[in-house]
């Protein structure tokens, strides 16, 4: 019935309001049945108002309640409660936030909540408060708070902003002990792995030696499973007499609380094992015995080394007596040096004796003794290691060579404490030695004054030994070590070869053999073949030659020598043509011009003059390099000429005599076309290339027409350098080619410009090319331009081609 009430001021005004309408005449008007029925409602009205009255007071109490019991709930919660403005200062806190941050809670009004966050939390802070602010769901941030100035524990927070953006709310929760107790487990796991993948045997005693645990390598050590050895005996494990051992050395362990040694352990597979045993004890938080904690290493295969060092030292020894050969130790701090029996058999001093620092070093002579005392002083002060052979004089005064090494020893912290090494008496070995260097020396006497070459050569066909006649024949550098073929032509290499091996076949023989060199010399060799064993058992091939070149020399030159007569008949022939007339005619445009630039002089007729004055010029310059050509040629034919071949830039060279030929080229607007690469080197003589160059770019000049292009291009291969020389101008018939470079025929022709040649400058190319080994050719066709090649040595020729 409250329920269906109507609100108690709408139903006061209401009633007002229709006490008020009715008027004194209605109420006069009725009757009394319905003036009771009126008063009965107006009762009615009167206690339905009063019910009204009454359950609104209630309910104003029932709020205030209500709101009692939510403040002391906001102010008495666990959690920590912040509302922050969005500046971040705090607008209300309740008791728990205030205990967190250690601050009275009026004093915590309007400060700036970030002033109680840890340097290492503001930035993280600072972007969880920008993300409530930014989204419409709950952040959440983990931070660590300031208290009593020093960082306290880990708190969690959690925020979400009201609908206008203007506050945030706020819970802080400290979860320090569940951050705690989740390391303490990660703890736990990390222990348990290393317990498990430890790489040495685990294992955990009771207090009565029985296992409690062990690790996965303790099973796999054993062969045991888990549930095999859990609870069983410790001493169940060990051979008889090491479990009684145990036994006593457990009780022991339980009073001391650590123990370490060494156990044999049976296998499951029956195997006996030695281990050495580490273990602790492990205690109650009230100090009672709770377990012990072994580990247990392996030393069975340690155990075992040791007793075959201990063979060794045993068997090093017994070596070191035969073969002379001791060790010493220097103790740093009393300067007391031990030896080893060995080294006092050396010093011819009693088994057992060691002798102080000085006297050690008073057996060695007085140049060892310097020796020594620099060596030892450098390693005790740097630690640098020695490795000497040095004379001394033994107590019976008997002087022998011993090598003696020596190397510091260093303690934990790097100090150097003694000084230990070997002691060696090598005086056999010096006397060898120096039988054989007299050896030696005899057999290089014998082969430096040997008037012939001598070689040796192994089974492969390489050189292991060659005398001093031998290499400075041929300019050898260092052919040891190489190959007949390394050294020969393959025609000339496969037949020597042949009869190397013939020889180690069938022994000695004699062979008449030609041997062509790089530049075109012939060697002519009577070779004395022979087979010898080394004592090793290896077997040699030996060589002598003696030199027939000359002689066979002497006689093809009598021979040629009517072959020469007639080539200097020819020569004599063709210097006369070109003094007779090639001369005579640039001297006659010389004085002809001449005479007529002097009469235009007289009469200041200048129109000509500069005409005159290049043809001048021109036949000036045709006459000097005509004689140029000449004086160098006659110079080659007496060989007076200077052979000076050296390292030579090409393209450097090339690049001067095509600077001096540019004027003839423009004149006739000739292009030059150059390809001339950088560093490339010939071994040749610096003058001659040049003479060769300026011949051929001249002719290329004189036989392309105006406009036409000369090109000179510089290559090399991996034996020569290649020049080349090519225009596009008149062109040469191809059968006379191969007449060119030949003095007994005259080839000149006449140029595009009326030039006239001599042919001499191709016939002086082709011997001072030819002075370098070199080879020169031409290939033409009429009409069709010409090119002239010519190629020098990279480097010093090699002995043999």
């Amino acid at each position: 019935m409250t329920k269906q009430m109507p609100k108690d001021k709408i139903l006061r005004q209401r009633a007002e309001e229709l006490m008020a309408s009715r008027t004194a005449r209605e109420f006069g008007q009725l009757n009394e049945d319905q003036a009771l029925r009126l008063i009965h409602e107006l009762e009615v009205h009167q206690i339905e108002l009063e019910l009204q009255n009454e359950e609104l007071i209630q309910a104003r109490a029932s709020e205030k309640n209500i709101s009692e019991k939510y403040v002391n709930l906001f102010d008495f919660a666990p959690t920590g409660f912040f509302n922050l403005s969005e500046e971040g200062n705090i607008l209300e806190v309740n008791l728990s936030g205030a205990k967190i941050i250690g601050k009275d809670r009026e004093s915590l009004r309007n400060r700036r909540f970030s002033l109680f966050i840890s340097e290492a939390s503001k930035e993280n802070f600072n972007k969880f408060f920008a993300r409530v602010f930014s989204g419409e769901s709950k952040e959440h941030c983990e931070i660590r708070l300031i208290k009593d100035n020093e960082e306290s524990g880990f708190f969690d927070i959690t925020g979400i902003a009201n609908e206008d953006r203007t506050q945030c709310f706020m819970t802080v929760e400290n979860i320090t002990d569940r951050k705690r107790a989740k390391i303490l487990e990660e703890n736990r796991e990390i222990f348990s792995r290393l317990f498990n993948e430890a790489p040495l045997s685990y294992q955990s005693l009771d207090c009565e030696g029985n296992i409690l645990n062990v690790n996965q390598v303790w099973l796999e050590t054993f062969g045991y499973t888990r549930e095999e050895v859990i609870g069983m005996s410790f001493c169940d494990l060990l051979t008889p007499a090491y479990a009684a051992l145990f036994r006593k050395q457990f009780q022991v362990f339980k009073s001391q609380g650590k123990i370490h040694f060494e156990i044999e352990m049976f296998c499951k597979n029956g195997e006996k094992r030695l281990f050495s045993y580490f273990g602790r004890i492990g205690l109650t938080a009230d100090g009672l015995f709770k377990q012990t904690h072994c580990i247990l290493e392996d030393i069975t295969s340690q155990r075992q080394i040791e007793e075959i060092r201990q063979f060794n030292f045993l068997l090093l020894k017994k070596a070191g007596e035969t073969a002379k050969f001791g060790g010493w130790i220097m103790d740093l701090p009393s300067k007391k040096v031990t030896w080893s029996d060995e080294v006092a058999a050396i010093h011819e001093m009693p088994t057992g004796y060691s002798p102080a620092l000085e006297e050690g070093i008073s057996f060695y002579k007085a140049e060892s003794q310097k020796k020594i005392i620099a060596v030892l002083d450098n390693c005790i002060e740097k630690g640098i290691a020695f490795d000497e052979e040095l004379e001394l004089v033994t107590a019976k005064n008997k002087a022998i060579w011993v090598r003696t090494t020596g190397e510091a020893v260093k303690d934990k912290n790097g100090n150097i404490y003694k000084i230990q090494g070997s002691f060696q008496n090598i005086s056999e070995r010096k006397k060898t030695e120096e039988a054989l260097r007299e050896s030696e020396e005899r057999f290089e006497s014998f082969m430096n004054f040997l008037p012939a070459a001598a070689f040796i050569k192994d089974r492969s066909g390489k050189l292991v030994y060659i005398n001093p006649n031998l290499k400075s024949l041929f300019n050898w550098r260092d052919p040891l070590g190489l190959l007949t073929s390394d050294l020969l032509s393959p025609e000339m290499a496969n037949q020597m070869i042949e009869d190397d091996n013939r020889v180690m076949a069938n022994g000695p023989e004699i062979f008449h053999e030609r041997i062509v060199g790089s530049k075109g010399g012939v060697y002519l060799f009577e070779t004395h073949k022979f087979p010898f064993r080394k004592s090793n058992g290896e077997v040699l091939l030996g060589g002598i030659s003696i030199d027939e070149t000359e002689r066979v020399h002497a006689e093809l030159r009598l021979k040629e020598s009517e072959a020469l007569l007639n080539e200097l008949n020819a020569t004599k022939d063709k210097l006369l043509s070109i003094i007779g007339h090639d001369l005579r005619n640039p001297f006659n445009a010389i004085v002809g011009f001449s005479n007529l630039l002097v009469d235009d002089l007289k009469e200041r007729n200048y129109d000509d003059a500069e005409k005159y004055a290049n043809v001048i010029l021109g036949s000036a310059q045709k006459a000097m390099n005509l004689l140029s050509n000449l004086l160098e040629w006659s110079l080659s034919q007496t060989n007076r000429i200077i052979f000076n071949p050296q390292n030579v830039n090409i393209a450097d060279l090339a690049g001067e005599v095509i600077q001096i030929e540019e004027e003839s080229a423009n004149l006739k607007s000739i292009r030059l076309n150059k390809n001339l690469p950088a560093d490339i080197y010939a071994h040749a003589d610096n003058h001659m290339v040049a003479t060769i160059l300026r011949n051929l770019i001249s002719n290329a000049i004189k036989y392309t027409n105006k406009g036409g292009t000369v090109s000179i291009n510089i290559s090399q291969n991996e034996e020569e350098v290649v020049v080349e020389v090519t225009d596009d101008g008149l062109g040469i018939p191809e059968d006379n080619l191969d007449k060119l470079f030949l003095i007994n025929h005259n080839l000149a022709t006449i140029g595009t410009n009326h030039e006239k040649g001599t042919g001499l400058g191709l016939i002086l190319c082709k011997e001072f090319v030819e002075k370098h080994g070199g080879k020169i050719g031409a290939e033409s066709g009429v009409g069709k331009g010409s090119k002239f090649y010519f190629t020098l040595p990279l480097k010093a020729a090699p002995i043999f081609e």
